[in-house]
């Protein structure tokens, strides 16, 4: 299937992929001298999470999927490529340079298994836009190859705990924390959601800042009984101690990633 992209509607959507173009600097033989960096007043150093487990090199981890032919991969989770969309950007006419002309194409999957059923949507687009190649549940992780007309090749990997001992970290609110490297939380709000009997959970938001760049904020309700414990991408976090609206202690693992087969 293939549509046009008109340039105003364009910008709507793919606005928060605006390329950064750097200063031109005139050249120079001194060499670059390194800023020192700014201390954080009253903010703790905090150990970060070791870097990402490296997955196995194995070119079979990506696997084919047909337009609606379903495949089921070895946990018992159902895939089912449903659309393939072509899109063709037209250049901003006010602002070429930052919104250029180019093209892209969106792919959805549809993943079924036992906690129900969601989509899973990708999307490639053309140098100067941010694309989404990889999308992540509660227990998987999936990563997009190459993308033909009635084809795609994909990558799933199971998310699995390890027995690494957990990295602790304090959250301070409203100051940035190393998570891992390259990898930054900031603890934004905490709140009560109000419930008719029973303890009300804690609401808790927060943002994360990936290596490349990108924010991604994420709501959370913790509640006691399921152990204050959730998850971000590959990360499992349990809130270890609060101070409301001030401070949380958290207890950080990272998850390692097993390719699931697909037939």
């Amino acid at each position: 299937m293939h549509r046009r992209w008109p340039a105003l509607p364009l910008l709507l959507l793919v606005a928060c992929g605006k390329p950064t173009t750097a200063a031109e600097t005139p050249a120079s033989d001194a060499p670059p001298v390194a800023a020192e960096p700014t201390p954080m007043p009253n903010h703790p150093v905090e150990p970060a999470v070791p870097a990402e487990p490296a997955a196995p090199e194995d070119d079979g981890a990506f696997a084919r999927l047909w337009l609606r032919r379903p495949v089921t991969l070895r946990d018992g989770t159902e895939l089912t490529l449903t659309s393939i969309v072509s899109e063709t950007i037209e250049a901003s006419p006010d602002d070429p340079e930052s919104y250029p002309a180019g093209s892209g194409v969106t792919v959805t999957v549809d993943v079924a298994c036992d906690d129900g059923r969601t989509d899973a949507e990708f999307v490639r687009l053309s140098p100067g836009y941010t694309s989404r190649e990889i999308v992540w549940d509660v227990e998987r992780r999936f990563e997009l190859g190459v993308v033909d007309d009635s084809a795609i090749s994909l990558r799933v990997d199971k998310l699995e705990l390890t027995d690494a001992a957990p990295a602790a970290i304090t959250l301070l609110r409203d100051q940035p924390v190393s998570l891992a490297p390259g990898v930054m939380v900031r603890l934004l709000a905490h709140s009560h959601k109000r419930t008719a009997g029973g303890p009300s959970p804690l609401m808790v938001k927060l943002r994360f800042t990936t290596e490349d760049g990108v924010s991604e904020e994420q709501d959370v309700n913790l509640r006691e009984k399921t152990g204050w414990r959730w998850r971000w991408r590959d990360f499992d976090l349990v809130m270890t101690d609060h101070v409301y609206g001030e401070r949380m202690d958290v207890e950080v693992r990272r998850l390692r990633r097993v390719p699931l087969s697909i037939p």
